[in-house]
């Protein structure tokens, strides 16, 4: 790292520096390897068509308590074909610590505006980072089998084995930059007020968000153009415009005791959210092909009498085209929409805190302060002040499902079993 200060003049203050920047343990990303290792959280399930090849049916016959057998349990954890199958966690052997890259830059001036007083503070800060090693996730048990109309990769499970488990493992990503605009004044007054204000402008991109604890959780819990590769795009952390303010002000009511009052605000853009299909099949997609991720893929949009889709009812299509509009997608006809082109509504809030100092009477100059904070304090006065309306975690909205065909039908009509394909066709 290096980094530099410079006083230009007795008002004028700049400050700079980079470096690389890592550390910290993934303690839990690597604890899933070792609580995932097949045996631990494998399951089967038995069912009647299934009961004699499980060879359980026996230790299943007129169970009344809810101890397992121990023939299931050795099942479990002895059968060749059930081992197979249970979902493992893996690290990959070139794993590296996640770092960054980090520039920063920032001037600060003490002015004098003359009637409005001196001692204004005054400052501009510009930050760069860039991810070096990033952490993500991938199937090893999803395998790519074909490609899908829109273009991307359709997967199935490796060797053809039909099963609805998963193999992550956790690998680097260097995907991901960010870069950060602040501006910001502060004033303190000698009767005890002061007054601060910012606004920063952010533009922040990544891969994997990292928005969960395990391994299972992180891999699903993105937004995929490749159904087995989260999407690089802008990040669901960007609050692209935020504003902060504070105004505070200390006074001596009783004796020398301060009590000091103030009030803090932020405005920031709401979060970031993107637009996708669901595959509802709800174990392993017989449209994308992956395993627990599959309403996180992202939404593709037809053109105008696409031969690569077809609408169940004619009202559904005038819906969708109506929901495009109003989401202003319409640019993205013909395409897949890129990762968190949308954004929730803008989060307003007021914080208020109240301290008082108290005398201690068996030291002469010692003090205690009690103090209260009251977070987001105008919603106490009205429940729709403050409130925060956003998509839900992890910030993905659905708005359609689809299915495979293996050809086209007509608007309206109602596809057959046999026309919904099992390799890739149509979407």
């Amino acid at each position: 790292r290096a980094a530099f200060d410079w006083e230009a003049t007795d008002r004028l203050i700049v400050r700079g520096g980079a470096g690389i920047f890592a550390g910290g343990t993934p303690d839990v990303f690597l604890s899933n390897v070792f609580s995932n290792t097949g045996q631990l959280t494998n399951s089967v399930t038995v069912t009647a068509a299934n009961c004699a090849a499980a060879g359980t049916c026996g230790a299943l016959t007129g169970i009344t308590s809810g101890t397992i057998p121990q023939s299931v349990l050795s099942f479990l954890t002895t059968n060749t074909a059930s081992l197979a199958a249970a979902p493992t966690d893996s690290i990959d052997p070139k794993l590296k610590l996640a770092s960054k890259m980090k520039a920063s830059l920032q001037v600060d001036y003490n002015a004098n505006l003359g009637a409005l007083g001196d001692g204004w503070l005054f400052g501009v800060q510009g930050l760069y980072d860039e991810t070096l090693n990033g952490y993500m996730w991938q199937d090893l048990r999803s395998v790519a089998i074909g490609t899908l109309p829109d273009g991307r990769t359709r997967y199935g499970p490796i060797g053809g084995v039909a099963t609805t488990n998963r193999d992550l493992m956790l690998t680097n990503t260097k995907d991901g930059r960010a870069w950060f605009l602040t501006a910001k004044f502060a004033k303190d007054w000698s009767n005890g007020l002061s007054i601060n204000g910012s606004y920063t402008r952010s533009n922040v991109k990544d891969r994997s968000g990292l928005t969960s604890s395990t391994s299972s959780s992180n891999y699903a819990n993105n937004s995929f153009v490749d159904p087995n590769l989260p999407a690089y795009g802008r990040s669901v952390y960007e609050y692209r415009d935020q504003w902060k303010f504070g105004v505070n002000y200390k006074h001596a009511f009783f004796g020398d005791a301060k009590t000091t009052l103030g009030l803090f605000g932020e405005i920031r853009s709401g979060r970031p959210y993107s637009v996708t299909m669901l595959d509802n099949t709800g174990t392993r997609g017989t449209v994308f092909g992956t395993v627990g991720n599959l309403g996180n893929m992202l939404l593709y949009v037809p053109t105008a009498g696409d031969t690569k889709v077809s609408f169940d009812t004619a009202a559904n299509e005038t819906a969708f085209n109506n929901l495009v509009a109003s989401l202003g997608l319409d640019k993205y006809r013909g395409r897949i929409v890129p990762k968190n082109t949308q954004t929730s509504p803008n989060f307003f809030k007021l914080d208020f805190h109240f301290g008082q100092e108290i005398p201690v009477p068996m030291v002469p100059t010692g003090k205690l302060e009690l103090f209260a904070d009251i977070e987001n304090v105008l919603n106490l006065i009205n429940r729709d002040w403050g409130a925060l309306k956003q998509v839900a975690f992890p910030y993905n909205a659905s708005v359609v499902r689809v299915q495979c065909l293996s050809a086209p039908v007509a608007t309206g009509t109602t596809p057959t079993a046999a026309q919904i394909n099992t390799s890739s066709s149509q979407a």
